[in-house]
């Protein structure tokens, strides 16, 4: 009984030394938080016939970078499937699986129309590969019910009538009956499901990105940095412009004056700390993996030779952005 004992402990080590956590930039484990009202971090939609295995693998995968995840994954977590729509609603965040036939399922029509009610933040995942069941973009977009393309594939803003689940997009808005000119929609990123190991490492560090993003921790930080940089500058004008005004009360204002500069110190400090945040974000690695080897050209003595996918137009572009590229 002992040896069976060790030799499980010997295991689990070796297990857990070949499959290394997510690590943010400041080498500690990410933080996954949960509003009360979710009981998942991502709900997984896709297509069975397309989608099935891909799903699988994500959710393994996604375990084994952040243990503590929870995922839905239907043929793991759902009881009825008269309760999809309560599965999206319980989800922080929803991936979408876009692989062949993905908007021609009555139930995944179902998933992405409870997935735009609910406003849901949205994951896109795309199989390229049309061996695995995967069709170019323009094709996956075509299958897309017209109705429903800027909200699954851009940030349009749009309208939900609460009580019939009616969607429209937002009229836009006027002053004196002028209409206000609108910000343009934004296509939402595309991430492609690799299958090498290093490639599929940087698709799932995309979809990781996202999903802590949705989350109270990341998401109230991130959208508290916006809402103060853009207050600052407010708040210093504000603060300038009383300290010059001439008046008998003076003193009370330079009182006024310098507990608004305490006060702007205190946000930029909270500024900092929320960039700090967005910045491990954006550090995310795994140890050992390729990208966080710091690797260089520097000890080559003449131009080095790199190969680029005619797959892959953009590579050449980043590659000469780099030092080490002549």
């Amino acid at each position: 009984m002992g040896v069976v004992v060790l030799v499980l402990i010997a295991y689990k080590a070796f297990s857990s030394g070949n499959n290394p956590t997510l690590r943010l930039s400041s080498s500690s484990e990410p933080r996954l938080t949960l509003d009360p009202k979710h009981h998942f971090h991502i709900f997984l939609s896709h297509v069975w016939g397309t989608g099935q295995d891909q799903a699988a693998l994500i959710k393994r995968q996604l375990q084994h970078l952040l243990p503590e995840v929870r995922a839905f994954l239907d043929v793991d977590d759902l009881k009825e499937i008269g309760d999809l729509e309560s599965y999206v609603q319980a989800s922080a965040s929803v991936l979408i699986f876009l692989s062949g036939g993905y908007f021609r399922s009555r139930n995944c029509m179902r998933e992405v129309h409870a997935t735009v009610v609910r406003k849901k933040p949205i994951v896109l995942v795309h199989e390229a590969d049309r061996a695995k069941g995967g069709l170019p973009m323009d094709e996956i977009k075509a299958e897309c019910p017209e109705d429903y393309r800027p909200m699954v594939f851009t940030d349009a803003p749009y309208e939900v009538d609460s009580q019939l689940g009616v969607i429209s997009m937002a009229e836009p808005e006027t002053i004196d009956g002028v209409p206000v000119p609108q910000r343009e929609a934004r296509s939402r990123n595309v991430i492609v499901w690799m299958r090498l190991h290093d490639f599929q490492l940087l698709s799932l560090k995309l979809i990781c990105k996202q999903m802590l993003r949705a989350s109270p921790l990341y998401s109230d930080a991130l959208t508290d940095s916006i809402r103060r940089a853009s207050s600052l500058d407010d708040e210093d004008s504000r603060g300038r412009k009383i300290a010059s005004e001439k008046s008998e009360g003076r003193t009370v204002i330079n009182r006024v004056f310098n507990r608004g500069s305490t006060a702007g110190a205190s946000k930029k400090r909270m500024a900092e700390r929320d960039n700090s945040m967005a910045g491990d974000l954006r550090g995310m690695h795994v140890p050992g993996e390729t990208w966080s080897l710091q690797l260089s050209c520097e000890h080559q003595t003449g131009p080095t030779p790199l190969i680029f996918s005619p797959h892959n137009p953009g590579a050449y572009n980043l590659w000469a952005r780099r030092s080490c590229v002549r």
